[in-house]
């Protein structure tokens, strides 16, 4: 197995961990931070879905947001950090 490889399900797995024991933000700083470590990190947007998924029966803040608010912050974070990652590079 590639050590790239290993190192994303590594990552993976410590996310998984973050969304079930950590409060959401923790995990959403988390995909952020190795949205930077690693190409094409598309567990940032899984992690929105889950997130919707566990908590988003009402919202996380309420009714002030849809249920689905963090699915499509998920994409808006992803898009504006590939344009940074882009600048960085």
């Amino acid at each position: 197995m590639n050590p790239t490889t290993q190192k994303r399900i590594l990552a993976d797995a410590l996310l998984v961990l973050a969304f079930f024991w950590l409060p959401w933000w923790y995990s959403v700083i988390l995909a952020v931070a190795l949205f930077f470590f690693f190409t094409d990190f598309v567990e940032l947007l899984c992690l929105g879905v889950a997130i919707d998924l566990l908590y988003g029966g009402a919202g996380i803040f309420g009714k002030l947001f849809s249920p689905f608010f963090m699915s499509i912050a998920g994409v808006i974070i992803y898009s504006i950090l590939i344009l940074v990652k882009r600048r960085l590079r």
